[in-house]
């Protein structure tokens, strides 16, 4: 019973907020928690992190939405620029570097997908740092409630495909948990 009173003010705190990614993450979360009811197979739990902010782009890219439209024109920066464009370049804040662009022309450089700008202000190197967040989140799996954070953890780096402020700050609160957690666990060994 309690477990379903925090969900039920969570859920309405995420309103209240307004906040769509925390909506989004409440939601895929919440997903994850009824399927492990089911399964403690990591490679499902992982299969669907991955697979549902993919799905949740290619509805955007399909649509015209905004989100899809920086994931793609990201893609594409990266292809012209391999190396990058620089720190900086791309996303919401790049109006500064090129004189206070409007929505549109921003949606150019990857805004409105972390996964955009990246792209945009990497290029092909953005691929290794996502090889070794990756990396850092399956070597961490050591118990249910680990599969259940580094999942979480899992959502939130593809989220980024959907969303600009995927990687913000409320991602790096499990990203913290999940590592307090492997380091416990390993010290238990």
């Amino acid at each position: 019973m309690k477990f379903f009173i925090l969900w039920a003010v969570s859920f309405v705190l995420c309103f209240i907020l307004g906040s769509k990614g925390g909506i989004v993450n409440f939601t895929m979360l919440t997903v994850f928690l009824i399927i492990l009811k089911f399964t403690t197979k990591g490679w499902v739990v992982y299969s669907l992190a991955f697979l549902m902010p993919v799905f949740l782009s290619a509805v955007q890219i399909l649509t015209g939405d905004n989100h899809g439209l920086g994931l793609v024109s990201g893609f594409n920066n990266m292809l012209v620029n391999p190396f990058g464009s620089g720190v900086g370049v791309g996303g919401n804040l790049s109006g500064s570097y090129f004189n206070q662009l409007d929505d549109a022309r921003s949606l150019l450089y990857g805004s409105e997908s972390i996964f955009g700008v990246y792209m945009t202000q990497m290029g092909w190197s953005f691929y290794l740092q996502l090889f070794l967040v990756i990396s850092l989140i399956l070597s961490s799996v050591h118990s249910k409630a680990t599969l259940i954070l580094s999942a979480v953890c899992f959502q939130i780096v593809f989220l980024g495909l959907a969303q600009e402020e995927a990687w913000s700050t409320y991602a790096s609160i499990p990203l913290l948990l999940l590592s307090m957690s492997s380091a416990s666990a390993r010290r238990a060994v």
